[in-house]
């Protein structure tokens, strides 16, 4: 639906249905995200979309349900050609690898890639995430009931050569660190790796 000449108002509704090949797990559900809002698109240099709503997970084993808040979010704005920003948020569910029935993620990413000259590239990434691992408790000193929780902080910086126009070499640093209401899952990691990318 046209709001304005270049804004457009959106209305989404996604069904998603879990069900596990392991006998008798309880872990199979039904998830609904219904979601409203706008989509944007200024320029050739500025794109946006934003959508927020409500979702509902219900596990068929307990027929419990779990409803709340949900969005998802996208900005891109490139103020010369050689040099863009995004920006990336959500809060939504996933679905569990390990602990808990489910975990409901919220997160905001930013990157920066600028194009130096013909050869170099450079992209810088911030990202922070909070995972809520809803079924799972965490261990005292934590809050009686309270489910683990882990925030999540990542920092990367990465560097592209082009050595010929189909072949690339680069470098990436990426520094992150994660706080836990659980301690035992507490960390800190930094990982340098070397990139060779070819092009045909």
């Amino acid at each position: 639906m046209r709001l304005q000449p270049k804004t457009y108002g959106t209305l989404t509704l996604r069904q998603y249905r879990y069900d596990y090949l392991e006998p008798g797990s309880l872990k199979d559900s039904e998830e609904v995200l219904l979601f409203a809002g706008v989509r944007w698109n200024i320029s050739a240099a500025t794109f946006g979309r934003i959508e927020a709503g409500r979702l509902k997970k219900t596990f068929d084993a307990t027929d419990s349900t779990f409803s709340g808040v949900a969005w998802e979010g996208a900005l891109s704005w490139r103020p010369v050609y050689y040099s863009t920003i995004e920006f990336v948020t959500q809060r939504r569910p996933t679905e569990a690898t390990g602990a808990g029935d489910f975990v409901l993620n919220q997160g905001y990413q930013t990157a920066w890639t600028h194009i130096w000259g013909s050869r170099v590239t450079t992209v810088l990434t911030a990202i922070y995430a909070k995972d809520t691992y809803h079924g799972a408790y965490a261990p005292p000193p934590a809050t009686a009931g309270e489910y683990r929780q882990d925030v999540t902080w990542l920092g990367s910086v990465r560097v592209m050569y082009a050595v010929k126009r189909w072949f690339k070499l680069g470098a990436d640093y990426a520094g992150s660190a994660r706080s836990s209401n659980d301690d035992s899952y507490d960390y800190q990691r930094s990982q340098f790796t070397l990139l060779a990318s070819f092009t045909l």
